[in-house]
């Protein structure tokens, strides 16, 4: 079976503390079966290709935009997809 993980809360260089019980879960169903995980960061400059404990990682640069919060959902699925 193939999982893919979306999150913005997800451990990564520049904050390595975000999203700590996020990465924990990824990491015992990663045990289960293939998963990928594609965080987009809004954090500073991060690798947008990594591989974890054995957990491919992708990550894009997402810029959300304050005053038009409801475009906040279709921007990470762009950026997702």
């Amino acid at each position: 079976m193939k999982i893919l993980t979306a999150t913005t809360m997800f451990p990564n260089p520049a904050n390595p503390t975000r999203g700590v019980s996020v990465w924990r879960r990824t990491v015992r169903l990663a045990a289960l079966c293939d998963l990928r995980a594609v965080a987009p960061s809004l954090d500073g400059p991060v690798p947008p290709h990594e591989v974890v404990e054995g957990i491919e990682v992708v990550r894009t640069r997402w810029t959300r935009v304050p005053k038009l919060v409801f475009l906040n959902g279709y921007q990470f699925a762009w950026r997702v997809g």
